[in-house]
Parts: C-alpha cells; structure tokens; sequence
C-alpha cells in the first residue's frame, strides 16, 4: 500500500475526536472506497494467488481445483488426450481467468502503454482510451495464438467436414475450451477495468457493447456444439479487429504534423501514412467479414441445413433441415458476422 494511506490509516489509528463524539479511529468510508479503487488489481491479484495457492494445497486442493483445472473431462481422466464438455464449473474457470486478465492488463498499463501513451504526446483526457486499446492489443495476440493452436491441434478448418464431426456431441480440446473460457473472460472483464481506469463512458460504452455481443455469440456457439465454428470464426474476427486496435493506437499517436508528413511511397499520390493504415485497415475488416459469411454458410450446409429433398427434424442426428430453419440460420449467420462490423462503425462514428 502507497505511503500517503500508510499515514492516513496511522493518524486514523491514532486519533479519536472526543469533542465531538465521532469515533475517527474507524477510516472513513471514502477513503475505502479510494483505497479499493486505486488498488484494484493488488487486490484482484491476492485472490488469485489465494486461488493458487489453495489449488496447490493438497488438503484444498479438491475445493480450489474447479478454479484453476478444467473440469467435465469427458475422458477417462488418465489417456491424452484429454476432451472436455460445458458444464455448471465453467463460470468458476472464467472467474479465474477474469482475475489473470487484469493482473496481466495492469501491469501492462503500469509499465508500458502509460509510457507509450506520454511518449508519444497523446491527450491527457484520452490516455486511458489508449491504454485500454493497448490492453486489448495484448488480449487479442494472445486468442490469436490460442485459436490457431486449437485449429491446428484439432485440424479445423482443414475440411469444412470437421467443422461438423460429431455434432452435436462435439468434445473439446483443450486449446477449444481455453479459447472459448479465454474470449468470455475477457470481454467480461471490459465491464469491470474500464470504469476503473477512468475511460469516459462515451468510449466505453461501444466496447462493452461489441464485447457484450462476442460473449453472447461464443456462449451459444459453445452450449449448442458449435464450439469449431465459433474457434475459427472468432479466430478470424479477433485478427481484423487485432488490425483495428492498432490502426487506433497509430492515429491516437498521430500529431499533426505527422498527420500531414508524405512517405516516398505516397508522395507522388497524395496520401498520408494515415490514410494507408486506414485503407489496410478497412480491406482487413471486410475481408473478415465476407470470410465469416461464407464460412457460416457452408458450416450450415455441413449440419444439414442445405438443400435436401426431404426436410427431417432429428435433434439426435443433429439434423434441422426445414425451410424454416433455413432461413432463421442464414439470418443468423449474417448477423453474427455483421453485428460487431455495425457496432464497430458506430463507434467510428
């Protein structure tokens, strides 16, 4: 704990007001409060080493090992590998992987996109929209690499065909089920950091929106076994919206002379740097747009929702081939893969 509440907790400690009557030897609720604010991510990271350490604990072992292992292994529990299923511990997992989260964001913040952030002269009002983007950042390289380890591991995306095995009693890996545990964590945890780190409400809001949607999504894809699909769509998403996040850490450290500086490359054309990040930036989000459409729509295929002369309703087989159903999933698979796009465009905006 910082010095400055080191001495105000002492003076509290020591005082005590009798003409008044006010016992002052109690800290004030204020000062609590400031005090839990300001070190909101020590106190997350002492209740995950409690989780830690009462994982490695043999005698608490049994009550911390839902936080920190996955469980509803659907194996034996002793032949890799292993392959897991959704179950009532799975919140518990998230829990965990929500406090590793903001540990990791706030060092981060503390150490290297605060310095980022005045090193490169951004706006005092606006460094924690930068900072918050920089976290991001970070969070989405690392579902990046965790969704291209589950799709090689697992070999999705190799055939459309495997989008689809065993649907819909699909068991995952264990790359699958960090990747789905990961994405919902770390959109739950926007709603928690960025009112702590003072990001104003009006640029919070469209990230808690997009994040809101993405947890929506991923959580149907997973309770529904559509857990590949969603790896290798959400795989795709995080990566355009990975160029997203950097096009705007680049324009947030963009002065105005800068803005307007020509590169041999643009000189002869009229274009800044700027407006080539720009560019590149909208070519890699419609490109993962129009990807995701087709993708969907072929996986839709894949469960028996294409054209068939006879139209059977087999929840067993996993088959819902109905003119119906149909349509319901083609509307569905676009809005998936626009809705992020349009909430993405408003925040633009």
């Amino acid at each position: 704990i910082n010095a400055e509440y080191m001495g105000a907790f002492s003076t509290m400690l020591t005082k005590k007001d009798t003409s008044s009557g006010i016992d002052t030897s109690k800290p004030p609720l204020v000062l609590v409060k400031d005090l839990a604010l300001k070190y909101y991510a020590d106190i997350v990271a002492v209740l995950c080493s409690l989780l830690i350490s009462g994982y490695v604990w043999t005698k608490t072992s049994h009550v911390f090992a839902p936080f920190v292992v996955f469980q509803h292994n659907v194996t034996d529990g002793q032949t890799a590998p292993y392959r897991y299923t959704y179950g009532v511990c799975d919140p518990l997992e998230i829990l965990f992987l929500v406090t590793v989260v903001i540990v990791i964001n706030d060092i981060t913040r503390e150490f290297v996109w605060e310095k980022i952030a005045k090193r490169m002269q951004v706006a005092k009002q606006d460094q924690p929209l930068y900072v918050a983007r920089g976290n991001a950042l970070l969070s989405q390289f690392v579902l990046i690499v965790i969704g291209l380890n589950a799709l090689t591991y697992d070999g999705l995306g190799s055939t459309y065909s495997t989008l689809g095995s065993g649907y819909p009693h699909y068991s995952l890996s264990v790359w699958t089920k960090l990747f789905v545990l990961y994405s919902i964590a770390y959109h739950v945890h926007l709603f928690i950091v960025l009112p702590l780190i003072k990001v104003r409400s009006i640029d919070a809001r469209p990230l808690q929106n997009a994040g809101l949607v993405h947890i929506g999504l991923i959580f149907v894809a997973y309770i529904l076994g559509l857990a590949p699909i969603a790896v290798l769509l959400f795989t795709i998403h995080v990566a355009g919206s990975f160029l997203h996040t950097l096009h705007g850490l680049y324009a947030a450290g963009v002065g105005k002379g800068a803005t307007n500086k020509r590169t041999w490359f643009s000189e002869s054309k009229g274009l800044t740097k700027a407006d080539i990040a720009a560019s590149l930036q909208l070519v890699a989000v419609y490109s993962q747009r129009v990807s995701s459409i087709a993708i969907v729509a072929i996986a839709v295929h894949v469960f028996g929702l294409g054209m068939a002369t006879a139209e059977p309703v087999d929840v067993a087989a996993g088959n819902y081939n109905s003119f119906a159903l149909r349509i319901v999933a083609i509307a569905a698979a676009l809005g998936a893969a626009l809705g992020p796009a349009l909430i993405s465009t408003n925040a633009q905006a």
